[in-house]
């Protein structure tokens, strides 16, 4: 096989799986920007009352303080003596926000609905629309209430309709520039140009709105943590300065709450939406899985709150159905999350209503999950279980059997929540097995391909293939490229975490490019040496481009094991069932590193050529 046709038979091979490689990051970055759950069970609608229960609020109004982005640990570690000076709080220090993804707009969503963002779909800063799923917001209104938000603009986007008073700002950067919109309900929307954005804002916005107004269900969102773990890092003095501001400002509102009388009747939530990492020093990120941005701290007091540490492993998504709880009403219908009853000082009577009223929200998710998934059959079992308990619970509790109706209610979502479990893994396991039947099929098609391809090339080479030496060079240096790659991903910093994620263009270059090249640069010197060296002690001289050829092949079917191994476990991207973006970050930097390898590949062929024609044009001096 001439040298040339050897290369053009590479370069078209290359070119052929580029496009396919192509094709698979566009699919894929689409599954993150149109993340769709088929399997989702919202709208689960009202399928539960507690109308007629004798249900007893134990608070008359709610407000919600989110501290944007403050870690736990420095939340407990610094001292706030405003927010301690009311004590009797109930402290959860095992609180976990969503691992899919941990960003701000993702808590956002779950805090005040207890929506999993796998069953929302907001997973994302980027998800645009008005959230579409139930949440304290409509519930407050279905109750004949009033409720506010002071903070980001998010907040508007995503439950504008149910906002009695909304007073948001267009950005929470300190000192930059920012627009405060006054979405009052039933008024023309106002807007006003302020010199700069600083949290005392939220503050002075939020009491002006409870002295006004007494809304029901107040949330008041502080932005300034956030933006200073990104600007200087968690451990920065700006990043503490800024919880210890937040505190005063909440002290401030708590003030405003008892003066206007309502203090002691008031449910009070101190949360995080996430925390942050230090992704590069001086600066802070988060979307990813490491404790210090999942661990969020979590803080309630209030009429029939129970003061204590609770130290029990809990969730963000519990937030609202336990704001719903205190408040004497129904759990939003699509919370993924429970009641942490642990806090509340509830009778046996008010708890047993509670618990019917989630084991029938937990009943009906169950159904229509299994029925989307057609596990219908499969499941009735267990959903015909879980419904004869709900009935037993039902009838206990007409009866004033109240343990024995919480025994049962807790049975009835217990099965419920392993039907959901359970269901979960058996699609997602099923999936896994139809992308391993198709991407073998294609595999093979793929091989049988490139096997008719060059046939003919590899026939007239077939003295030179059967070189055992240089075959196990070739082989040695493909191991090497991909050692070599590892050692380039631990040298440019890669982490596989969305906390680690590129923020700039530049970044996404050299973050890409440079492991690949570093990897391609020594892999080939490395074949080129011993390349040379086995020639040195053959006595059957070989041209190194088949050899060369033959690396950019193996290579190649190295990177196409690994991206089927990728979309038959995780898939081509950000599906319905990943818990985290971790193994999906992967499979992206797979696909983008073979797009760089054949890049790089392709200009080392072309300077080949280059180098091989201008050689065969030079006049050969003879020898005197």
């Amino acid at each position: 096989m001439s040298k040339n046709r050897s290369v053009r038979y590479t370069a078209a091979f290359l070119l052929l799986v580029s496009f396919s490689y192509i094709g698979l990051l566009v699919s894929g970055l689409s599954t993150y920007t149109s993340f769709t759950n088929p399997y989702s069970y919202i709208p689960t609608g009202p399928v539960s009352s507690i109308d007629g229960m004798g249900a007893i609020p134990l608070a008359n109004h709610t407000v919600v303080f989110v501290l944007d982005g403050l870690r736990a640990d420095t939340f407990y570690n610094t001292p706030k003596p405003h927010i301690e000076s009311l004590g009797n709080w109930a402290n959860f220090t095992a609180v976990h926000c969503s691992t899919l993804l941990s960003v701000s707009r993702t808590g956002y969503a779950v805090i005040p609905s207890g929506v999993n963002s796998t069953e929302s779909g907001v997973i994302s800063n980027d998800v645009a629309g008005v959230f579409r799923a139930d949440s304290v917001w409509n519930t407050t209104i279905a109750n004949s209430g009033t409720t506010a938000v002071v903070g980001s603009d998010d907040w508007n986007e995503l439950f504008g309709p149910w906002l009695n008073y909304s007073l948001t700002f267009t950005t929470m950067v300190p000192n930059r520039a920012v627009t405060v919109i006054n979405a009052t309900s039933g008024a023309a929307v106002n807007e006003t140009l302020l010199p700069a954005y600083h949290d005392s804002l939220v503050s002075s916005y939020a009491r002006l709105v409870l002295e006004r107004h007494q809304p029901t269900f107040m949330l008041v969102h502080f932005g300034g943590t956030d933006e200073a773990g990104h600007e200087n890092g968690t451990s920065s003095e700006s990043y503490v300065n800024a919880f210890k501001d937040e505190d005063f400002y909440v002290g401030e509102i708590l003030d405003a709450y008892e003066a206007a009388g309502l203090l002691n009747s008031t449910l009070v939530i101190v949360a995080a939406d996430h925390g942050q990492v230090d992704a590069r020093p001086g600066h802070g990120e988060h979307g990813g899985t490491e404790e210090s941005v999942l661990h969020i701290p979590l803080i309630i007091r209030g009429p029939g709150v129970i003061p204590g540490v609770y130290g029990a492993s809990a969730h963000q998504n519990s937030i609202a159905p336990t704001i719903a709880a205190a408040m004497g009403w129904a759990v939003p219908s699509d919370c993924s999350g429970t009641i942490l009853f642990e806090c509340l000082n509830l009778t046996q009577q008010q708890e047993a209503i509670h618990r019917i009223n989630l084991s029938e929200v937990r009943m009906t998710q169950a159904g229509k999950t299994v029925s989307k998934m057609g596990y219908l059959s499969i499941y009735a079992a267990s959903l015909a279980d879980c419904a004869i308990h709900v009935v037993y619970s039902r009838g206990n509790f007409t009866g004033g059997n109240w343990t024995a109706a919480i025994q049962d209610a807790a049975l009835a979502q217990a099965t419920a929540e392993t039907v959901l479990r359970e269901s979960w893994a058996a699609k997602a396991a099923e999936e896994r097995t139809v992308r391993l039947v198709v991407v073998t099929a294609i595999s093979a098609v793929v091989i049988l391909l490139v096997a008719i391809v060059i046939r003919g090339p590899m026939a007239r080479a077939r003295n030179t293939a059967t070189d055992g030496l240089r075959m196990l060079v070739v082989v040695i240096s493909v191991l090497a490229y991909f050692g070599f790659l590892y050692i380039g991903l631990l040298l440019f910093g890669w982490r596989f975490s969305a906390s680690y994620f590129f923020t700039s263009v530049e970044e996404f270059l050299v973050m890409t490019f440079g492991p690949t090249l570093f990897a391609i640069v020594l892999g080939g010197v490395l074949l080129l040496l011993l390349l040379k060296a086995t020639n040195r002690v053959s006595p059957n001289k070989s041209d190194m481009t088949p050899w060369a050829t033959a690396f950019v092949f193996l290579v190649t079917v190295v990177f196409l094991l690994t991206t089927a191994y990728f979309i038959v476990d995780v898939g081509p991207g950000l599906l319905w069932f990943a818990p985290d973006a971790d193994r999906p970050i992967m499979y992206f930097f797979v696909v983008l590193s073979y797009l760089a390898f054949t890049l790089f590949a392709f200009l080392g062929l072309l300077g080949s050529t280059i180098v091989s024609r201008i050689s065969r044009k030079s006049p050969v001096t003879p020898t005197p």
